[in-house]
């Protein structure tokens, strides 16, 4: 229902983006406090819609054909096409995500996704 009714879309996203960023602020704060990590990694499906992506060190966007964005979803999901078009119609697409990304990992098939999260890992945690 909220994928079809952007008003309705946008009453639920005030309510959960503000309580979902305070939930991470606090976990981000105590796996600081413990010091024992060298970064922490927030996983969200509308960080740069909400915003929450500014709160961040760096944004690492993930990328992927739309045909099998959908096609993962109505498997995942056991939704109909219609309906993971109409969610995929209320979010960014992969280049507008992009354009505030500071890493970008794409997952067409092609290239390898562990040696792209290795070398993201890698800068990150560089002195």
């Amino acid at each position: 229902m909220i994928f079809r009714n952007p008003a309705l879309r946008n009453q639920l996203n005030t309510i959960v983006h503000p309580a979902v960023g305070r939930d991470v602020g606090r976990w981000f704060d105590q796996l600081e406090k413990k010091g024992h990590v060298p970064y922490a990694l927030e996983e969200a499906a509308l960080l740069v819609e909400s915003g929450a992506w500014k709160a961040l060190h760096a944004l690492i966007v993930v990328t992927c054909p739309m045909e099998a964005r959908i096609e993962r979803v109505m498997r995942r999901d056991d939704l109909p096409r219609e309906a993971v078009e109409a969610r995929l119609a209320s979010q960014l697409t992969d280049e507008e995500r992009a354009r505030h990304a500071d890493y970008v990992i794409q997952n067409d098939g092609n290239k390898s996704l562990v040696r792209q999260v290795l070398k993201i890992h890698a800068r990150l945690t560089q002195p």
